[in-house]
């Protein structure tokens, strides 16, 4: 055992000394390495010093180029400037200049894409241009230039990635847009373009027309004024055709506020608005002047002043559904010819009603649908005198009231059916009854068996049958020679017009002979007879009907009726 352990000292005894000797032997080497190297150094160190900082004093200082000698200072001087150079260029000038004094050649979606700052060139792997301009962290900011298939998309400003600031938008190489951008949309003040015709110039806010702008299509103006998110609002003009149609007001693009509606150059309404509607205070024009000055309700007059197109007041007062209704004055030439109640455009109520030709009075009282209806008065438009005071129906006389002549005297007070006097309500009264309503004839004839009270105004006479006692005499027959109507029944009228009324009810007919007290009768009443031949007769159930004609197919010369 003892002997391995002296065995195992001895070799490692012998190792360390190799190690030992070996390590001595490359310290020296070290040692003379350093010692040359330092030699070389002074050398160099001598030889740089030499060269750079004295000057050259032999011909080994010069190198011959030719017939040019060239100093080896000025040699390594350039040398080293040159070399600086390059380094300086490629480790400091170029990274900082490149992006900042020319544009970087880039390819897009490249890391160093999307790190770059500065100003670039983007291109696709294919080498087509894609974008050119400012750039932090390869995000489009600043000025710059967009393209598609070597066409401009966009020139103007960016902010990360989005037209922002002025720019233009092109499309298909087609100016669409000039303007200002804010967050890829049109904001701000700008020009829009439409197959390259100008379309709309104003502002814009988020892609859509607000505040004031012009709007155009086919080289003319379609609209200049105020918008609100694409649609007209505010004051502002509409064209058409490159005219005026509407200047004034507008609510969410309708008509609303005071304004101005043009037809073909001309004014057509001048007034206040709501929703595209005439309302409020507001003049309606026609080719000669104002139409209608007032108030509308949906573009209807309500009230106010309607004039012909001569421009002469046609109506003044109230409107219901662009008609009269209400209270109002109907003009003609200037002057009022009515001025009363009105319902649906026709006289309705009371109401004054003048001649269209004497701008007298004609009547005054009520009305129903246009007709005289109610209580009234009638007046002679010659001598302004009433010639009816009473009820009215359907505009004749009905009911009761009071006819007068010419001169102011009644002629009868009493009860009228549709426009006559009732005479068929008499047949059955004796003289006083006539005396009643009737006053004193101007006239009596006596004859032999009966005698005649002539009311000559009227154009009529009752006939009384003479009596022996002392009540007082009935009426016989009443006779009809002037523009009386009884049951249709007029002078002049036409026997077969007589039949064709009367077609259900039997007569009889005869012929006759005008007697002596019927032609004294007629002169009287200063008319001329005919020779009248023929008589027909019907009976109705109080009372008979005789009229007397020429012949069978004549007129009627007078008609009577009494009582059956």
């Amino acid at each position: 055992m003892s002997g391995l352990f002296d065995q195992f000292v001895r070799r490692t005894g012998q190792n360390i000394s190799k190690i030992t000797t070996r390590a001595k032997s490359g310290v020296k080497k070290v040692e003379t390495a350093g010692r040359n190297a330092v030699k070389g150094m002074e050398k160099t160190a001598s030889g740089f010093i030499k060269t750079f900082f004295m000057k050259p004093d032999s011909p080994r200082d010069y190198i011959k180029l030719g017939q040019t000698y060239i100093s080896k200072r000025s040699l390594a001087f350039s040398a080293a400037l040159m070399l600086c150079a390059v380094l300086l260029w490629h480790y400091l000038l170029f990274p900082y200049l490149n992006g900042r004094l020319w544009a970087a050649r880039l390819i897009v979606n490249t890391p160093e894409y999307h790190e770059f700052t500065g100003k670039g060139s983007v291109y696709t792997g294919d080498g087509a241009l894609l974008y050119k301009g400012g750039m932090i962290k390869g995000k489009s900011t600043g000025t710059g230039e967009l393209y598609e298939d070597g066409a401009p998309v966009y020139i103007g400003q960016f902010d990360n990635n989005k037209y922002d600031g002025e720019g233009t938008l092109y499309q298909n190489g087609v100016l669409v847009y000039e303007g200002t951008f804010a967050n890829n949309l049109y904001n701000g003040k700008g020009t829009l373009y439409e197959n390259g015709n100008l379309i709309y110039e104003g502002t814009f806010t988020n892609h859509l027309y607000d505040g004031r702008g012009t709007l155009f299509k086919d080289g003319e103006t379609v609209y200049s004024g105020e918008f609100l998110s694409g649609i007209y609002h505010g004051q502002g003009i509409l064209y058409e055709s490159g005219a005026p149609r509407y200047n004034g007001g507008f609510v969410t693009g309708v008509y609303n506020g005071q304004g101005v509606l043009y037809s073909n150059g001309s004014v057509l309404y001048s007034g206040h608005f709501n929703d595209g509607m005439y309302q409020g205070e507001g003049v309606l024009y026609g080719e000669n002047g104002p139409l209608f000055s007032g108030v509308f309700e949906n573009s209807e007059y309500l009230s106010g002043t309607e004039y012909y197109e001569n421009g002469q007041k046609k109506y003044e007062g109230d409107f219901e559904n662009g008609l009269y209704n209400g209270r109002g004055k109907l003009y003609k030439d200037g002057r009022v010819i009515y001025d009363g109640d009105f319902t649906a455009g026709v006289y309705d109520g009371a109401g004054i009603l003048f001649d269209g030709q004497t701008r007298r009075l004609l009547y005054d009282g009520g009305f129903t649908a246009g007709e005289y209806g109610g209580p009234g008065r009638l007046y002679d438009t010659e001598t302004g005198r009433v010639i009816y005071d009473g009820a009215f129906f359907g505009g004749l006389y009905h009911g009761s009231g009071i006819l007068y002549n010419k001169a102011g005297t009644p002629l009868f007070n009493g009860s009228f059916f549709l426009g006559a006097i009732d005479y068929e309500s008499f047949t059955d009264k004796d003289i006083n009854g006539v005396r009643q309503y009737f006053g004193n004839p101007d006239r009596v004839m006596d004859y032999e068996n009966s005698f005649l009270w002539i009311y000559s105004d009227l154009s009529v006479c009752f006939e009384f049958f003479y009596v022996t006692d002392e009540t007082p005499p009935d009426i016989a027959r009443i006779k009809f020679l002037g523009d009386q109507n009884i049951r249709g029944v007029y002078n002049s009228q036409n026997i077969s017009e007589l039949k064709a009324l009367f077609s259900e009810i039997p007569f009889t007919e005869y012929d006759v002979e005008l007697t002596e007290e019927d032609r004294d009768m007629f002169e009287r009443l200063n008319i001329t007879p005919d020779e009248m031949g023929y008589c027909v007769k019907y009976n109705f159930d109080t009372v008979f009907l005789r009229v007397y004609s020429t012949y069978s197919g004549g007129v009627i010369c007078y008609f009577e009726i009494g009582a059956l």
